[in-house]
């Protein structure tokens, strides 16, 4: 008996000799191919579940011995009754996923030739999907759908007519009205991004956009003798016509006007997209997110007014004397908030050497528009200064500040070119078409109708005691802006 019990080790030793010299018979794997996980070169690839020819009880059937789970004992036995795949093809033989070209051997996933050996150069993914951030930064140049104004600001006119300078007079001309010929404006637009997980299917991204404050300036002035003739147009509510204040007159008033109209942009947004990719280089995304939007002008009348005789300027009704002057000033001041969500889409074909992309976005939400108009008129004499509310379209019946809220719509579609520079760097060029409704802009809220009663410096200065007009008042209208961005994106 205690010769059996020492040779029972002996026998298991001599069956796993046999087992690694051997190929088992009856142990395959129908569904993988030579190279498989089972198989020479292997990489586990499409190996099924293990079928078992005549001989062997495998696993499901009676008699089952489990080769990995078996004691030394089940060993023998299966051994010496032929029921374990010890032959060849089995799992701890030549082909299988112990023995030469298994896993573990030549050829094998961890073997030389497999993806942990050195000889395997298996292609990485588009460089599209290995990114995990980018951040792209640009120089942006863009054009304003002109500001229009509500009134010319400025006329001249011949000192033949019965009101020099008046809108409907023969000899006026327009020096300064219809629309506020804005330059291009210069900004800036950048973004960045991170995907969220491993298979880049969802991203969060950040994008601003500044333009830059912008300035038009208008200046007018006369000679030393107050020639030519220079006038503020209006209309009299009081007497129902056309009138217009001096701020040059020949041989009476010397002077000059500056008109400066300053246009501003912001944007920022908050996005998460959703991304699809094709083999063929094109990339899709969905995003929705946040948007807002900050629309300001604003719009700035000053004139200079130094009398040459006594008396021909008045302030409060008061006459003046040289080298007294008076200065008035008119500002309009509009500020536009627009908070709301977006959605939209992009389209991209991207390869090693270029991209081009196609996009759109369109959002819903509150637009906060707020008006502030201020006007005064100041003396300025030996004596010292003396300051009063009001200007020429500016008066204390449209002075001061209003709020509302609108419901507006913003859309922006755009198109984006560009090359790669290096695997991480790219340049890019790029065109978008930004439009906003329901706003107000400072040329578009003057009221033109005054009521020459509050005007500081006119003669009728204090004979009505209503208000009347000018209004302070919100015209709501539309914008949109071109921009041409060329930016560079670094993606790591």
């Amino acid at each position: 008996m205690r010769t059996r019990l020492l040779l029972l080790p002996l026998v298991f030793l001599c069956a796993a000799v046999v087992c690694q010299a051997q190929v088992w018979p009856g142990y395959q794997y129908p569904q993988g191919n030579p190279g498989d996980a089972m198989g020479a070169g292997g990489q586990a690839q499409g190996w099924g579940q293990p079928q078992f020819a005549a001989g062997y009880n495998g696993p499901g059937y009676p008699g089952m011995v489990d080769p990995w789970t078996a004691s030394a004992m089940q060993y023998a036995q299966a051994a010496q009754m032929g029921t374990m795949p010890m032959g060849p093809g089995g799992p701890i033989g030549p082909g299988g996923p112990m023995g030469p070209g298994g896993p573990i051997g030549p050829g094998g996933p961890m073997g030389p030739g497999g993806p942990m050996g050195p000889s395997q150069d298996a292609p990485g993914p588009p460089p599209y999907l290995r990114e995990r951030c980018w951040l792209s930064l640009g120089y942006t140049v863009a054009w304003f759908r002109a500001a229009r104004l509500a009134t010319p600001l400025v006329t001249t006119g011949s000192l033949t007519d019965d009101r020099p300078g008046a809108l409907g007079q023969s000899g006026t001309q327009e020096l300064f009205g219809g629309k506020i010929p804005f330059n291009p404006f210069t900004g800036v637009r950048g973004s960045m991004g991170l995907f969220l997980d491993e298979g880049k299917c969802y991203s969060l991204e950040v994008g601003l956009l500044a333009i830059l404050p912008n300035y038009e300036r208008f200046r007018a002035v006369s000679n030393q003798n107050g020639s030519p003739l220079i006038t503020r147009p209006a209309f009299d509510v009081i007497n129902q016509q056309e009138i217009a204040f001096a701020t040059t007159f020949p041989n009476a008033i010397v002077g000059g006007i500056q008109v400066e109209a300053r246009s501003q942009l912001y944007s920022g947004e908050l996005n998460v997209r959703c991304h699809t990719y094709t083999q063929e280089g094109f990339h899709a995304s969905l995003l929705c997110g946040a948007r807002y939007i900050f629309l300001e002008d604003r719009l700035t009348i000053q004139d200079v007014l130094n009398p040459l005789i006594p008396g021909r300027l008045t302030f409060r009704g008061d006459p003046i004397s040289p080298p007294s002057s008076l200065v008035d000033e008119d500002s309009f001041l509009t500020a536009n908030h627009f908070y709301g969500a977006q959605v939209g889409g992009q389209f991209c074909y991207e390869n090693p050497g270029f991209f081009i992309c196609v996009y759109g976005k369109a959002g819903i939400g509150l637009t906060q528009q707020r008006v502030t108009v201020n006007g005064t008129t100041t003396l300025m004499s030996p004596d010292g200064n003396q300051v009063a509310i009001g200007g020429i379209l500016a008066l204390p019946s449209n002075i001061g500040t209003q709020t509302r809220v609108r419901f507006g719509a913003m859309a922006e579609p755009g198109l984006r070119v560009g090359l790669s520079l290096s695997e991480h760097l790219r340049l890019s060029l790029g065109y978008s078409f930004l439009f906003l409704t329901q706003v107000v802009r400072a040329g578009e809220i003057i009221d033109r109708g005054v009521n020459p009663g509050q005007v500081p410096s006119d003669v009728n200065f204090g004979r009505t005691n209503a208000l009347g007009r000018p209004l302070l008042q919100l015209n709501d209208t539309n914008f949109w802006a071109h921009t041409l961005n060329c930016a560079l994106e670094l993606r790591y």
